[in-house]
């Protein structure tokens, strides 16, 4: 998990930071704290060292938590055929992350409707934001 974390690290640095500064908005479809949840349910032992080290880079300024409910989550990543999961692992999973994300500011979209459905929550949530 630290060495995850390290590499987390280094894409903020490397990756994210030098297009923030050029004034480039930089979406990602994973963070930090998606990771650091997988860790979590594996009750890594060495969980806050590697939370200190992948935040370290800095906090996203936006955090969007698409937030699928485990029977959809399930049914989704069944339809797509090459991988699995398991409802037991994914209700662990969403726990996890809500107990990290309750310590950052983040805003919860409901993800467990149509593509349609979701993205207009998304955009809603950006006028919000462009609106401060």
């Amino acid at each position: 998990m630290v060495s995850l974390s390290f590499d987390l690290l280094r894409e903020v640095v490397f990756d994210i930071t030098p297009h923030v500064n050029n004034g480039v908005f930089v979406v990602s479809a994973r963070t930090a704290f998606c990771r650091l949840a997988g860790g979590m349910i594996r009750n890594c032992a060495t969980i806050e060292t590697a939370k200190e080290i992948a935040l370290s880079g800095g906090i996203p300024d936006i955090i969007i938590w698409l937030d699928a409910s485990p029977e959809i989550a399930y049914a989704r990543v069944m339809s797509r055929g090459f991988d699995e999961a398991k409802i037991e692992h994914l209700k662990k999973y969403r726990k996890c992350l809500e107990d990290l994300l309750k310590s950052y500011p983040h805003i919860r979209i409901d993800g467990d409707g149509s593509i349609a459905e979701v993205s207009n929550k998304i955009q809603a949530e950006f006028k919000k934001i462009i609106q401060l």
